[in-house]
């Protein structure tokens, strides 16, 4: 999705979804997202129809693969509340005061079901994935990577159809491990060694 500029003042998550509300209570913004990453504001646009064909293709596969597993894949919109440091425990949620990032993702693969409170997730998914736009780009390759790398994410998918590959990043306590993909190939993910997608197979959307 298109990423406009963000606004200078930072914020943390309960001063963002106050703002959030404000500004969908404007006539012809009421259907508005927004994402805080790293306490700033970032609002996003209507992604184009391969933008939306991708990330259900994507989902399509996931959701497959997940029927007899414990995990589940999830679309956007779903705001996904990330910190530092945040140990779960039963009925635990974050903190909004210390909260600085609140994402929402194309996709997502979440397996602790306890971290799904009534206003989103609270806690990193265990897998993340975003399809770039061209507005979006710095935001999805740098600010965002470093949020998810940071804040407990496991892996991140990057599916990037200007430059026509897939970057994945599997994060370990040592950093990311990187490994580049095109599109004619079948990708796999790396914490769910036998889940794999052929992007061979996706039927591109032509003007």
């Amino acid at each position: 999705m298109s990423i406009n500029n963000p606004q200078e003042k930072t914020y943390n998550a309960g001063e963002f979804l106050k703002f959030v509300e404000a500004e969908r209570n404007k006539p012809g913004n009421e259907n508005a997202v927004y994402e805080l990453i790293n306490g700033r504001i970032y609002k996003k646009s209507a992604p184009n129809m391969n933008h939306m064909g991708l990330a259900k293709f994507i989902y399509d596969v996931f959701a497959a693969y997940l029927s007899d597993r414990p995990c589940d894949a999830y679309f956007a919109p779903c705001d996904i509340f990330l910190v530092s440091g945040f140990i779960r425990t039963k009925n635990k949620k974050v903190n909004k005061n210390k909260c600085k990032d609140v994402v929402q993702p194309d996709l997502f693969i979440l397996c602790d079901k306890d971290k799904i409170k009534q206003d989103g997730i609270h806690g990193a998914p265990d897998l993340v994935l975003e399809v770039v736009s061209k507005s979006s780009t710095f935001l999805d390759y740098t600010d965002k990577l470093d949020a998810y790398a940071h804040l407990g994410v496991r892996e991140y998918w990057i599916i990037d159809p200007l430059k026509m590959k897939i970057i994945i990043y599997e994060i370990t306590n040592d950093g990311p491990d990187l490994f580049v993909y095109k599109f004619n190939e079948v990708v796999e993910s790396k914490i769910f060694p036998t889940m794999t997608v052929d992007f061979s197979k996706y039927v591109w959307i032509k003007d």
